[in-house]
């Protein structure tokens, strides 16, 4: 007996979410390859041309459809198109339009940057700075030379695609926030004018370490010296504590990401916390060193009490 096809939606093609994106991937499933991921020229982006031709008609028609052959209509084709006008001239609908189409197709690149490197950073945050770098491009901030050399930025040509322009500037945003964070051990104001993406658990377990040694810091304050810390870890260990603090991932299902036993993965989890207390408790005693000092008071504390109540007893 056959099985009955369900029905997709008007337009929508199986293993694609209408929203062009392909399916969030499951718990557990490794992740998904950049290639698997479909983005589609939706109704929503023609919409949204539309709309801003509407409100702007001194710079309609933004897309210029007629030059395009039949059946080449992409996010990539039609990004190149406003991506020429900007060159030319920046003209804000222009670029709001240029966004709208890419944000997607980024936002899946950097999901997939950020997971593979196990980084605390905030993807949307990247995309903010890629466009605000290209948007001062555009209005001359930077010649073309400091602005490449900076940013690995480099025009679409040949089999360099408008993506990998985009992808590059996203890697060189990613680098420079990572060496930053990295530096950053102590905790300055106005030091960080990006956001990052702390993990709660590890939050948690530091405000916990800092109440028992009495040290007061901000929130903010808290989350950079978790990313600090993470960041000091490697590879091995920043993977596992990203799986089970920022995709909520069991043990098991750790196991069969990393392709290891329960057991060892539980092992790595917690030697990777260990790990991890540590770097946070250097940096806590290198910067309050009254810490150390209280810590050697309570020991003291508890060892008195322990020697009166045993004479108590007696």
């Amino acid at each position: 007996m056959s099985k009955k096809k369900g029905k997709n939606p008007k337009g929508h093609k199986p293993g694609v979410h209408a929203s062009g994106r392909a399916p969030h991937r499951s718990i557990g499933q490794r992740p998904t390859r950049l290639s698997e991921t479909v983005h589609r020229v939706l109704d929503r982006h023609l919409q949204l041309v539309a709309e801003l031709e509407r409100l702007h008609p001194e710079v309609a028609p933004l897309i210029d459809y007629k030059s395009l052959p039949p059946g080449t209509e992409s996010v990539e084709t039609l990004s190149i198109q406003l991506f020429q006008r900007l060159k030319n001239e920046l003209e804000d609908p222009v670029f709001m339009a240029f966004c709208h189409l890419n944000s997607e197709r980024l936002i899946d690149y950097l999901d997939h940057k950020v997971e593979q490197g196990a980084f605390p950073l905030d993807v949307d945050e990247i995309v903010s700075e890629v466009y605000l770098r290209l948007h001062r491009y555009f209005r001359g901030w930077y010649d073309g030379e400091s602005f490449g050399d900076r940013f690995r930025w480099k025009a679409p040509s040949g089999s360099w695609t408008l993506f990998h322009m985009l992808a590059s500037c996203s890697d060189a945003v990613i680098e420079e926030q990572l060496e930053i964070l990295r530096a950053s051990s102590l905790p300055v104001p106005g030091i960080r004018k990006f956001r990052v993406s702390a993990h709660e658990d590890l939050v948690a377990r530091v405000e916990e370490l800092l109440d028992k040694k009495r040290v007061r810091l901000e929130k903010k304050d808290i989350e950079d010296w978790v990313v600090h810390a993470f960041l000091m870890l490697d590879a091995e260990s920043r993977q596992v504590l990203f799986l089970k603090g920022r995709r909520g991932l069991s043990i098991d299902e750790i196991a069969q990401r990393l392709g290891v036993l329960p057991i060892e993965a539980a092992r790595r989890l917690a030697e990777a916390r260990s790990e991890f207390h540590q770097r946070v408790l250097s940096i806590l005693i290198k910067y309050h060193p009254e810490a150390q000092e209280r810590s050697g008071e309570d020991a003291a504390s508890r060892g008195t009490t322990d020697g009166e109540d045993s004479h108590d007893s007696h």
